[in-house]
């Protein structure tokens, strides 16, 4: 499981990314796309829904696994687009 991490001086596969768990606040490898699987959010460590707990339901059923949105997004409600320049 990744969180918090920059992985871009790393040789990592897609392959690898894509068996592994993580969220938005992992910064990927030039090339490495991220996974459908992972949140698109920075999902909190201390929460009744942590990103340990995410990776868990994700370890025990990979095939059935659909991320969790955004606590903030509700039916109808759009997420506010976020813009990075890091490179």
């Amino acid at each position: 499981m990744f969180k918090d991490l920059d992985l871009t001086g790393l040789p990592l596969s897609q392959e690898q990314i894509d068996q592994s768990y993580g969220d938005a606040s992992v910064i990927l490898p030039e090339g490495i796309m991220r996974p459908p699987h992972w949140p698109d959010w920075d999902v909190p460590v201390f929460d009744n829904d942590s990103i340990l707990t995410q990776w868990r339901f994700w370890r025990d059923c990979p095939a059935g696994y659909k991320p969790p949105r955004h606590p903030d997004c509700s039916p109808g409600f759009e997420a506010p687009l976020v813009v990075s320049f890091a490179k």
